[in-house]
């Protein structure tokens, strides 16, 4: 018995030594908010220290994953008494000039999980991750508290402050967006009390400024209804945004995409290529050829390709934000003859060069043919994988466009071939070069453009002393 209690005792002391570090404050929805030395906008987590002793963190560690809890060694850092530490979630897996960086970076709308142990192995502390809209946090309503809070204002590196209650519910409609089988009479409702509710039917983002939610609203055309609940408490945010395409009066054999944005119809009729170079946000929804939801979500859109761009009908890049709040890629086997079923990126393309609506002798299908060929000739090449769709830019019917896999990314890399975005030495890093106009490093080891530059100076210096040879 004597033995039992000392063992009690000091495991009593244990615990209450580590309880005095906590999960203080997180965010994953960090796209523009607080950059790391890098300069990044990267995904963080805040320890904070209760007690009133140093603690140095070495050897203990961080994981996203409750199946792999030691996932990745501390090699540094402190959390001083009273203070913080900013832990940014990069993969960068180091610890230098006082910056710390995890192995892995968090994706809030999976959920995950955040956990962190001592250099035993033994839990310390741990949060499931809830996602929040982009530039907001979670935390302990003060810090260290039991209590945890939405905040709009983060407070990585200082006191929490000026928490704030759950968003709104998200409004409620009536009825599934998707193929209607004729007019439709649409409610929107909150369960929340003291809230108002506004939509637009334009795809446009609704506001405190768009109509006001009185009555159902008669549907009768494709249309794009987006709502969103306001609550007249100061203390809880406005809700996620709700977005639903309504379609009336078509059959289509093949998949059906419905984008929609505040820019979209900008960006898809100003025949200036140059004119839109940076992304703008908007919605998708993946549905069947019945016209079945398959999955949705919020991201970023961009210019795809270069001769679409002479026509109506452009190429686009979508791009899922895990750091809006809503999803983190298309949740579906697209591809037929892949088994892949999360897409975080889809190229949209229009197939310009190969359009039989714009040049002579086009089909529309030669590319997509050949990288399908490909394919099944087991060629093991990065081919873009292919998949026709119907596309409906704000409700309105766009055309026949292809989705086709994106190789260019890291989702794509680690899927196939298990090499992930890394910054750290090591077997598993990719070095990704792109090159349109100039040369750029789009993922992998730092450094890797001199390392390529390094190659073609010496390519070409050779090439030079073999010609003066003859």
């Amino acid at each position: 018995m004597k033995l039992n209690l000392t063992v009690a005792f000091f495991i009593s002391i244990l615990g209450h030594c580590y309880s005095q570090i906590v999960i203080n404050e997180y965010s994953a929805a960090n796209m523009n908010s607080t950059a790391d030395n890098y300069g990044e906008f990267e995904d963080w987590i805040e320890l904070y220290n209760t007690g009133g002793a140093d603690v140095d963190i070495t050897g203990w560690y961080f994981s996203d994953k409750v199946t792999k809890p030691l996932k990745n060694l501390v090699t540094g850092g402190v959390v001083p008494a009273g203070g913080y530490l900013k832990v940014f979630c990069t993969g960068r897996d180091e610890f230098s000039g006082g910056n710390l960086h995890t192995s892995f970076k968090l994706t809030q709308t999976k959920p995950e999980e955040i956990l962190i142990s001592d250099a035993g192995g033994i839990l310390i502390d741990q949060i499931q991750m809830v996602p929040c809209q982009n530039g907001h946090s979670r935390g302990r309503t003060t810090d260290g508290a039991a209590t945890w809070s939405l905040f709009t204002s983060p407070t990585l590196g200082a006191s929490n402050t000026n928490a704030k209650q759950e968003y709104a519910t998200k409004p409620l409609f009536d009825i599934a967006s998707g193929i209607q089988g004729g007019n439709i009479n649409l409610t929107i409702s909150s369960p929340d009390a003291n809230v108002s509710l506004y939509y637009t039917n334009d795809g446009s983002t609704p506001n405190a400024g768009s109509t006001p939610v009185s009555g159902a609203i008669l549907l009768t055309t494709n249309t794009v209804i987006r709502s969103i609940s306001i609550s007249s408490d100061p203390n809880i945010p406005q809700s996620f945004v709700e977005t639903n395409t309504y379609f009336f009066n078509i059959s289509h054999t093949m998949k059906i995409l419905s984008i929609c944005g505040d820019e979209v119809m900008d960006f898809i009729n100003d025949q200036a290529p140059g004119s839109f170079s940076s992304n703008f946000r908007g919605a998708l929804e993946f549905f069947t050829s019945t016209g079945v939801l398959i999955d949705e979500g919020e991201g970023e859109f961009n210019k795809h390709g270069n001769d679409s761009w002479a026509y109506d009908q452009r190429g686009i890049d979508f791009i899922m934000r895990d750091q809006y709040g809503y999803n983190y890629a298309i949740q579906d086997q697209i591809y037929r003859g892949k088994s892949r079923t999360s897409h975080q990126r889809l190229m949209i393309k229009a197939a310009a060069n190969d359009n039989v609506s714009f040049e002579s002798g086009g089909a529309h299908i030669r590319d997509a043919y050949v990288q399908s060929l490909s394919q099944v000739g087991g060629l093991r090449m990065d081919e873009r994988s292919y998949e026709p769709a119907i596309l409906y830019v704000n409700g309105q019917y766009w055309g026949l466009y292809e989705i086709r896999e994106k190789v260019g990314d890291s989702d794509f890399t680690s899927y196939y071939y298990d090499q992930d975005e890394k910054y750290s030495g090591g077997p598993n890093d990719v070095q990704f070069l792109r090159t349109w106009g100039g040369t750029w490093e789009e993922m992998g080891a730092p450094n890797a453009q001199n390392d390529w530059n390094t190659l073609v100076n010496f390519i070409y210096r050779k090439r030079h002393e073999y010609s003066s040879k003859f």
